[in-house]
C-alpha cells in the first residue's frame, strides 16, 4: 500500500472517532436536558407540600393560640358560674336555752351565710345577718327589765356531705347594721366540695335598676334554694351613727332562712356577688319587697369578735 493511501485511511479513522465522540456527547446532553425538564414539577410539588405543612402548622398554632386566649378570657371573667352558687352559702342554725322559774325558755332558728374565705389562723370566715344570731330574742327572754340567765348558746354551720361544724367565734358590726361574722375550723372541710369562697369584685355601683339577680340561701331550711328577680331600686338608709347604709331592693323572693345569704347580679352568664340578703316587707300587704345590704358595707364598720358560747353571747348582749 502506498504512503498516500495509508495517510487517507488514517484521516478517515480519525474522522470516524471524532464523529462518534460528537454523537455520544450530544446523546448525553439530550439525556441531561430531559432529566432537568422532568425534575422541576417534583421539586415544586415537594415545595408545595412543605408550604402546605407550614400553613397547617401555622393554622394549628393559631388555633392553639386562640384556644389559650379563649381560656384566658374565660378565667378572667368576673363572678361565678351558676353551678357554684349553692356552695357559696352555708346554712346555719342557732340554739339557746335560758333559765326560767317554771320552764326554761328554748329557741332555735335557721339562716344563711356568705363564705368569705380562710383567715390567717386556719378558720373559715362567713358573713351573715346580725339578727340571725338570735341574740335580741335571748336578751328579752326574761323581759325588758331582767337579765337573761343563759344556760346554753351555740351556732352551727351545715356543710354538704353531712358535715356539721360548730362556730368557735362570732361578732357583729357597730352602728346597728344588720351584719355579723362567724368563724369555724376548717378541719375536714374541702374547698370546692364543701364550700366555694365568694369572689370579691372591685368596689363600685356598677349594677343598676332592672338588672337580673338571684338570691341564694336556705329559706325555711330548704338548702341550696335559688330565687330569681330583678333590682327594683337602690336605696340609702340611715344607721345609728348618722351614716348611710346602701340597700338593694329586689323582687326576688326573700323568705325566713334566706337572711344572711348572698345576692348575685347576672352579667354575661356569670354571677357577681353584690349583697347580703337581709329582710322583706310584708306590712300593709306588701309583696315582692326584698332587701339586701350592699357588699361594700362589710368594709365600712368595726367589729369585735367573741367566742361563740354562753360567755360570748353575754358580751355581745350586755357589752361585758
Amino acid at each position: 500500500m502506498s504512503d498516500s493511501h495509508m495517510r487517507g485511511c488514517a484521516w478517515a479513522g480519525a474522522g470516524l472517532c471524532v464523529g462518534l465522540a460528537i454523537l455520544i456527547f450530544a446523546f448525553a446532553f439530550l439525556l441531561r436536558s430531559c432529566n432537568s425538564v422532568s425534575s422541576p414539577p417534583e421539586t415544586e410539588n415537594t415545595s408545595h407540600q412543605t408550604r402546605s405543612s407550614g400553613k397547617q402548622a401555622v393554622a394549628s398554632g393559631a388555633k392553639d393560640s386562640g384556644t389559650s386566649a379563649a381560656k384566658a378570657v374565660e378565667e378572667k371573667k368576673p363572678g361565678h358560674a351558676f353551678g357554684e352558687l349553692a356552695k357559696t352559702s352555708i346554712p346555719m342554725s342557732v340554739y339557746w336555752k335560758e333559765e326560767d322559774v317554771v320552764v326554761d325558755d328554748e329557741f332555735a332558728s335557721t339562716g344563711s351565710t356568705c363564705v368569705m374565705g380562710i383567715v390567717e389562723n386556719g378558720y373559715l370566715l362567713v358573713a351573715t345577718n346580725r339578727h340571725c344570731l338570735a341574740l335580741d330574742q335571748l336578751a328579752l327572754a326574761d323581759g325588758a327589765n331582767d337579765s337573761p340567765e343563759i344556760l346554753d348558746y351555740s351556732v352551727h354551720l351545715h356543710f354538704p356531705r353531712n358535715k356539721t361544724v360548730r362556730a368557735t367565734h362570732f361578732g357583729w358590726m357597730e352602728g346597728g347594721v344588720d351584719l355579723a361574722y362567724l368563724a369555724v375550723p376548717t378541719t375536714g372541710l374541702e374547698p370546692g366540695r364543701d364550700y366555694v369562697v365568694l369572689i370579691p369584685e372591685p368596689e363600685g355601683d356598677y349594677f343598676a335598676i332592672g338588672n337580673e339577680v338571684v338570691a341564694v340561701g336556705a329559706p325555711l331550711g330548704l338548702e341550696g334554694t335559688h330565687t330569681f328577680g330583678r333590682i327594683s331600686a337602690l336605696r340609702n338608709m340611715p344607721d345609728e351613727d348618722g351614716g348611710l347604709i346602701q340597700l338593694i331592693q329586689t323582687d326576688a323572693a326573700i323568705n325566713p332562712g334566706n337572711s344572711g345569704g348572698p345576692l348575685f347580679w347576672k352579667r354575661n352568664d356569670r354571677y357577681v356577688w353584690m349583697g347580703i340578703n337581709s329582710s322583706r316587707v310584708e306590712e300593709g300587704g306588701g309583696q315582692n319587697l326584698g332587701f339586701a345590704i350592699a357588699r361594700k358595707e362589710l368594709k365600712k364598720r368595726k367589729m369585735t369578735y367573741y367566742e361563740a358560747n354562753v360567755a360570748g353571747a353575754r358580751k355581745l348582749i350586755f357589752g361585758q
